[in-house]
């Protein structure tokens, strides 16, 4: 095999040179993940891989919570199919666990006081289908955290 036939393999499995994907769901899924820590650069990059799909069709993507925009592996965004979410968090969850231990002692987080977060976090979200970062805030402060940015 020669570099030019690499290279049209990865085009392909990138779903860069042509794509079968119906949407950014199922492109996710094919892909596993995509990084998103930019926000607007994975959008165009999904946009790219999906023929004749608009902006408004990934932000409703997301919306529908098709797809997730998550901290899956390491502390890094990545968008993965809504499908996939729960065994890749299982898979990646414990090295991530461990590499949070640190900060969590640095900021002074106590098991106890995650758990209870948990619990204000979880119970929120049960209530309202989605939740920015700064409404979370405002439901972790309504319940007597202190927010130290």
């Amino acid at each position: 095999m020669n570099g030019k036939d690499i290279s049209i393999i990865r085009m392909h499995n990138q779903r860069l040179a042509t794509s079968s994907c119906a949407g950014a769901q199922e492109l996710a899924g094919h892909m596993g993940a995509l990084q998103a820590q930019s926000y607007r650069m994975v959008k165009w990059a999904l946009g790219l891989r999906l023929g004749g799909i608009t902006k408004e069709d990934i932000e409703q993507a997301i919306a529908d919570g098709k797809i997730i925009r998550t901290h899956l592996l390491r502390p890094t965004w990545h968008f993965v199919a809504a499908k996939d979410l729960r065994w890749m968090l299982k898979l990646t969850a414990p090295r991530i666990k461990v590499a949070a231990r640190s900060r969590q002692k640095q900021l002074g987080l106590s098991e106890e006081l995650i758990s209870r977060s948990k619990v204000v976090v979880g119970d929120a979200l049960a209530k309202e289908k989605y939740l920015s970062r700064k409404e979370l805030v405002v439901k972790l402060e309504e319940a007597g955290f202190e927010n130290k940015d």
